[in-house]
């Protein structure tokens, strides 16, 4: 389902080795890494690498890729919150704000820890990740807030290694919200 590939390029970008993550993908097999927790088309991932690097109009072309697919699998199945989340990574890519912030919060919606708290954390994180990624810094802050406080995958460890956190290392609150989940030994 893409748990060895997706950690694999988790990896290169924790070391900012954004060449290293962009091979990973080209040798990745399937189409996308696809399993009950995320749907992340192959162009997905390499638009939020390129854009990481600074290749912003390689990283525009593959959000556009990623775009037109998701929006058809969307079509043929509008209650799938991976896709729905992965659409919204898409929009935010693409600098389509109220678009991408809408889907995310589809795809929160469609899964609430109601339903299964394990699928809900991976919504709440790519939620936090449009919000970071529009700008909308508030919203990603209180989101990862959330999110750090149920149990989970989310660590601040992993939040201060993954450079898609980046653009928010200098607000003091995500740096405080850091340290309020940080385990002490």
């Amino acid at each position: 389902g893409g748990f060895y590939a997706w950690g694999r390029v988790r990896v290169a970008l924790a070391r900012r080795d954004y060449q290293g993550a962009l091979r990973q993908l080209v040798t990745e097999e399937q189409q996308a890494l696809d399993n009950q927790f995320w749907f992340l088309p192959i162009a997905l991932l390499r638009g939020e690498v390129l854009r990481l690097e600074g290749q912003h109009d390689l990283a525009r072309r593959s959000f556009e890729a990623a775009r037109l697919d998701l929006e058809q699998r969307v079509r043929h199945d509008p209650d799938d919150h991976r896709l729905r989340r992965s659409l919204g990574i898409a929009y935010a890519g693409l600098g389509r704000t109220e678009d991408a912030v809408r889907e995310a919060r589809r795809g929160c919606d469609l899964m609430p820890a109601s339903k299964d708290a394990l699928r809900s954390l991976w919504c709440l994180g790519d939620l936090a990740l449009v919000y970071a990624m529009v700008g909308m810094n508030s919203e990603a802050v209180a989101t990862l807030d959330d999110l750090l406080a149920r149990s989970g995958w989310f660590t601040p460890h992993a939040l201060r290694l993954d450079p898609r956190w980046d653009p928010l290392r200098s607000d003091p609150r995500f740096q405080a919200l850091l340290t309020k989940y940080e385990v002490k030994p």
